[in-house]
């Protein structure tokens, strides 16, 4: 066995005169890293270059595969290093390099402006080359992106693994700058905050975004620097808006009131997104100023912020037998009427429609007008789910306006629940607009718990008809969405045990009880000791297999969407169906099939099947270099 030797090291551990880890790691495992020539033995190459993969040719050592995504990374820059002062560093740990930049321009495509707002994209690059962009911010966009990378240097790792590394580092940055809080700390924060969401530590997830509110606090992110710019006093009210609406999810992820109050909710996004990513150099001036956009969708989802708060709130006590039914249902008209206002008030810009859907798509805006309406429906059908069991519980002497009022109610969250599963299945289909993100697994779970319902309670096959085609809509999605996040495993076992235990009886079901709440409100947290346990499959994680991709992660060419028809990506609306597995398929032609055992049988394929993608994905799709 070798040791160690400086004089093996690569160019970029010789300048930082650190161990280098690709030959620490060539003498812990030489199967894995290396082979040797036919005569079996041989010397190890004297240096590696970072711009390669293998060994020069006259040595008989040839460097097989490195030992992470990291590497893997590191390997495949072709650029040379990037020796930018970075704050708090000599030299960056990142390579330069077209993989790089290619699962950056993935972050953008597929996380920002989904979850949260933080960055200007068109300057982003061009801070990253000034040093204005620390190295922590890109670890933290690799960390969420990487799992969706197509790039043949990551193929042999899973993707729900890549990130751990670049989230690591990303963190013992973030540590080394604690006391010393500035956007960009708020902004790696939050980055780290929705990376653990996605891994399904909701504490560690909790911290994190607390962090992120502590530093924006510490800066007072809300004031505009007298010196500052168009585009930087926009980037701070983003982010500022970005801390505040993780704050409140991450508060009902830990059945929490959020800290923040709306003291500073005024100073959201003034500028609409399309106006922000086509500023002219000439509005970087100190001296202009814009006035606040009603086509702002940043703007108009922060509106809605304090309706989620009131929704979770009343939610809680209800199941907590805090407050009766009778009282949530005068509060209920309240918020419904405020979700009405709010609605009418959009402009014909944002209104829903495959019009506007597909302009924002082509715009590089997709997801944001997507998320803000999944947001509209999401809340819509929380504020009524409690009615779904309302008529299991109404007696003969009901008061005849309440009972009315109560069904109305029950079938204003059916609604919803089917306009999540429409509005999702068709971003997934439509190009610049697949929602791939973990929370879309949370909000398909609660709308797929009301399809439940209605296949196992309801009396019109009609209805149940439809709910059985969006059920199994969803899951095909569930399925896609549980090869790149680890805490969709949680969310979608969670369907098994609410169908265990609230198919027993109509007067049994759908009780709004503490499980309840959880299952509602808590988006990445497991259920706690004193809930109903979530059952764990006893297969292993389903494997992958990039040879056959389940949907097009990434559109680096960015082809532009001509129209409606235009808007549709390689999964066509046939071929969603096709995704399943025969016996999932065949759910929707079998009509002899009970009901239930549609949900027997595709709860079984989501949560039980050990397939392949190879199996269930489209095998004309082809893979990207």
């Amino acid at each position: 066995m070798y040791s160690y030797s400086p004089s093996w090291s690569c160019q970029l551990c010789n300048q930082l005169a650190i161990p280098c880890n690709l030959v620490t790691s060539f003498v812990r495992d030489t199967q894995t890293y290396v082979r040797r020539g036919a005569s079996g033995v041989g010397t190890p190459p004297s240096s590696v270059d970072i711009g390669t993969a293998v060994a020069p040719q006259s040595s008989p050592w040839t460097l097989i595969t490195p030992s992470s995504p990291y590497q893997a990374l590191l390997l495949s820059s072709q650029n040379g290093l990037r020796d930018k002062t970075r704050r708090g560093t000599t030299s960056s740990i990142l390579p330069g390099g077209q993989v790089l930049r290619e699962v950056v321009d993935i972050y953008f495509q597929l996380i920002h402006n989904f979850p949260h707002t933080l960055f200007y994209k068109p300057g982003f690059w061009a801070g990253v080359e000034s040093g204005e962009i620390p190295e922590m911010i890109l670890l933290g966009m690799l960390a969420l992106s990487l799992r969706f990378s197509r790039n043949e240097c990551f193929r042999p790792f899973d993707p729900r693994s890549r990130g751990k590394e670049f989230s690591d580092e990303a963190r013992r940055h973030i540590h080394l700058q604690m006391m010393d809080p500035s956007v960009a700390t708020v902004q790696v924060c939050v980055l780290i905050g929705h990376y653990l969401g996605g891994e399904g530590d909701v504490k560690s997830k909790h911290i994190y975004l607390g962090l992120a509110r502590l530093h924006a606090q510490a800066i007072r992110l809300w004031e505009m620097p007298v010196d500052s710019t168009i585009v930087s006093r926009e980037i701070r009210r983003r982010t500022w808006l970005s801390v505040i609406i993780a704050e409140n999810w991450s508060a009902t992820d830990m059945s929490t009131q959020p800290v923040l109050s709306s003291e500073h909710d005024m100073l959201f996004p003034i500028m609409d997104e399309v106006e922000f990513l086509t500023l002219e150099p000439a509005a970087f001036s100190d001296g202009l100023n814009f006035q606040s956009s009603q086509r702002c969708m940043w703007a108009q989802m922060a509106a809605t912020i304090d309706i989620f708060r009131q929704i979770s709130a009343m939610i809680s006590k209800l199941s907590l037998n805090l407050r009766s039914l009778d009282s949530y249902r005068v509060e209920i008209s309240d918020l419904s009427q405020r979700l009405d206002h709010w609605f009418q008030r959009l402009p014909p810009e944002l209104q829903y429609s495959m019009e506007n859907l597909v302009y924002f798509g082509n715009a590089g805006l997709g997801l944001t007008f997507l998320g803000m309406h999944m947001g509209y429906h999401h809340f819509r059908q929380l504020l009524y789910y409690p009615f779904l069991n309302s008529q299991a519980n109404h007696d003969v002497a009901f008061p005849p306006h309440l009972l009315s009022g109560d069904r109305n109610y029950a079938r204003l969250c059916k609604k919803h629940a089917l306009a999540i599963s429409d509005l999702i299945k068709l971003g997934f289909d439509t190009s610049g607009c697949n929602p791939a993100y973990f929370l879309t697994g949370h909000i398909l779970v609660v709308s797929s718990s009301i399809h439940l319902h209605t296949l196992l309670f309801g009396e019109d096959q009609a209805a149940a008809d439809v709910a059985r085609e969006r059920l199994v809509s969803n899951f095909e999605i569930l399925m896609q969405l549980k090869m790149y996040w680890p805490v969709i495993d949680s969310s979608v076992a969670r369907l098994r045990e609410f169908q265990n235990s609230r198919r027993l009886s109509v007067s049994d079901s759908f009780v709004l009880d503490n499980w309840m709440l959880k299952f509602l409100m808590e988006h990445t947290a497991n259920l706690g000791p004193d809930s109903h346990p979530i059952p764990q499959t006893q297969d292993p994680p389903l494997p992958f297999d990039l040879d056959a991709v389940p949907f097009d992660p990434v559109q680096i060419c960015d082809h532009p969407v001509v129209g409606a028809g235009a808007g549709i990506s390689e999964l066509e609306p046939e071929n969603l169906s096709g995704l399943a597995t025969s016996s999932l398929s065949t759910l929707l032609q079998d009509k002899s099939m009970s009901n239930e055992a549609v949900v027997d049988n595709a709860l079984h394929w989501l949560l039980d099947q050990d397939l392949k993608a190879s199996e269930y994905w489209p095998q004309s799709y082809e893979l990207e270099n």
